[in-house]
């Protein structure tokens, strides 16, 4: 769009003649130049010398700027108009910051930004100096998107050599970029902006920009180490690297404080792990399985959007396997970290080969690491999340089934004991809700139970809450919008067990159980596993007693 900037109606036909700096002049139309041109229209509103002679001398620009300048405010709209390259960029930009034609200089900076590609990425050195130059943001963009695109074809050592030129904010947006690869070795980051310290000799705020950028928790310290040799005349490069090795150890010491500590400052989004759904343990084939693979979110959409058949289990990715085999297990994660405790190496139905064992899995160094075991042997239990602490409610072992609730402090690795449940259970559900832990159904050692307790870390006790409608074992609870649904499950009927299709809904305000009639599970199933994605409970997993099938993916409207 054309600025418009009225003048005197005499300048519509007349001619203003632009002399260069050596003499040489160009004729352009008054009217059409003062329309791109804020200077020009300015000029001729006054009542200068100039506005009246209708000739201008520029002392600074040279003729064959201004005979750029004449072609285009000169060119018809189906003309091509003049050649813009990036050997003539910065003398164009010039002349046109010069008479304030900001619509054209827009017009020049999206045509550069169109010509960058990876095919004439030797113009990343000129198109970076005119974005210094001019602050060109649209251009900028480009760059990084060829940057970005040229670091995943290229070797490490072309990438060495064309990051180390950058200055520390343009290395900065790089490793932030959205379409940074994903996938890349932390180790691989970690010398490159090793190799752009050394190169670059910056200053203290820039040498801690360029540590922010490497993401401690992906590295072992050997990795840092490696790189002493290099660096050890290097001052700031070498207190760098003292930097980093003290992340290193923080995060190995308390990875959730650390995460903690990192997650609002943290510049590392490129890297944070893809949020997944983990699947680990049960029976493969006639054993206990060790395998585990996940399958990201954005793929359970993608299923969801576009197929009726809700099928993911085509959609798993592997990933290293557990140390152990484990069936009956609890899960859950803290600070994107994996926890699985407890759970039966092989299969009993009274939990005699019962663990108490706990592993975790950092996604950031993609490996499980052994942490405190609990105090309790127990399989068939409760594990959750609650005040960034994780608790172990309830189970089974060889010496019957258990009430006894225990709480694990990730930052001191310890398990200390917690108040008892009133009544012994497993097979039991629980989730969390405004801040308190919920606990129902279950089984008894006896019965199947319909019993329903929430636990307040602030009183530390548990506190009786109205009963579900069934009974039910083997079931899940999930918590959406300020209520708490119980899901599937089994139940006994004439000495068999029975899948539950029903849902139940509970208020906490009101303290009662709704039965859902219309919120129901296509296939009834046990043992499943909750996500919230969209306003939807979606049920991943589970087992179907009634024919001794594996579940895949359901969809349960809230």
């Amino acid at each position: 769009m054309l600025n418009f900037h009225p003048v005197n109606i005499d300048y519509l036909t007349m001619e203003v003649t632009l002399t260069s700096a050596d003499g040489k002049s160009v004729c352009c139309n008054a009217d059409i130049l003062a329309r791109h041109s804020e200077y020009i229209a300015a000029m001729l509103r006054s009542h200068m010398s100039e506005s009246k002679s209708l000739q201008v001398k520029f002392e600074y620009l040279s003729l064959e700027q201004l005979s750029w300048i004449r072609d285009y405010v000169g060119h018809k709209a189906k003309d091509a108009g003049p050649v813009l390259t990036f050997e003539n960029s910065s003398s164009v930009l010039s002349t046109l910051d010069y008479l304030c034609m900001r619509d054209a200089m827009q017009m020049c900076e999206l045509d550069l930004a169109k010509k960058l590609t990876i095919e004439n990425c030797d113009k990343l050195g000129k198109a970076y100096e005119l974005v210094q130059k001019f602050n060109l943001v649209i251009l900028k963009k480009a760059i990084l998107q060829v940057l970005c695109q040229l670091y995943v074809m290229k070797p490490l050592s072309w990438k060495a050599k064309m990051l180390k030129k950058l200055p520390a904010d343009y290395l900065n947006e790089i490793f932030m970029h959205d379409n940074f690869p994903q996938a890349s070795e932390e180790k691989d980051i970690m010398e490159l902006v090793f190799k752009w310290l050394v190169f670059n000799e910056p200053n203290i705020s820039d040498v801690n920009k360029a540590v922010d950028l490497i993401f401690a928790p992906a590295l072992e310290l050997m990795h840092v180490e490696r790189l002493d040799c290099c660096i050890q005349k290097l001052p700031y490069a070498k207190n760098a690297s003292e930097t980093l090795k003290n992340r290193i150890r923080q995060f190995q010491k308390s990875p959730h404080r650390y995460l903690r500590d990192k997650k609002d400052t943290s510049p590392h989004k490129f890297r944070k792990p893809i949020d997944s759904v983990f699947r680990y343990g049960g029976i493969g084939g006639c054993c206990v399985s060790t395998a585990v693979s996940y399958v990201a979110l954005d793929c359970i959409d993608k299923v969801i959007a576009n197929s009726e058949h809700l099928s993911i289990l085509q959609c798993h990715e592997s990933i290293e396997p557990t140390p152990v085999p484990l069936i009956e297990c609890g899960t859950c994660t803290l600070d994107n970290i994996v926890y699985v405790a407890g759970g039966q190496s092989r299969y009993t139905i009274t939990g005699k080969f019962a663990k108490k064992t706990v592993y975790r899995y950092i996604p950031y160094r993609r490996k499980w690491q052994q942490v405190a075991a609990m105090n309790e042997y127990r399989c068939l239990f409760y594990l959750g999340v609650l005040n960034n602490q994780l608790y172990a409610v309830g189970g089974i072992n060889w010496t019957g089934v258990l009430p006894s609730v225990e709480v694990y402090n990730c930052d001191q690795d310890v398990w200390e004991k917690d108040k008892d449940l009133p009544y012994l259970v497993h097979e039991h559900a629980g989730c969390v809700l405004n801040n308190q832990l919920y606990i129902s159904g279950g089984h008894d050692g006896t019965d199947l139970l319909n019993d329903v307790v929430s636990y307040d870390p602030l009183v530390k006790d548990w506190k009786r809450r109205e009963s579900m409608i069934q009974r039910r074992s083997c079931h899940a609870m999930a918590s959406v919008n300020g209520y708490i649904y119980a899901v599937g499950g089994c139940t006994m009927q004439q000495g068999l067990i029975q899948d539950i299709k029903d849902c139940e809904k509970y208020d906490p305000v009101t303290d009662q159980w709704t039965r859902l009639t219309n919120e129901t599970q296509q296939t009834p199933m046990s043992c499943i596993y909750p996500i919230i994605r969209h306003n939807k409970i979606y049920c991943i997993g589970g087992y179907k007693f009634t024919n001794n099938q594996p579940g895949d993916l359901q969809s349960l409207f809230c």
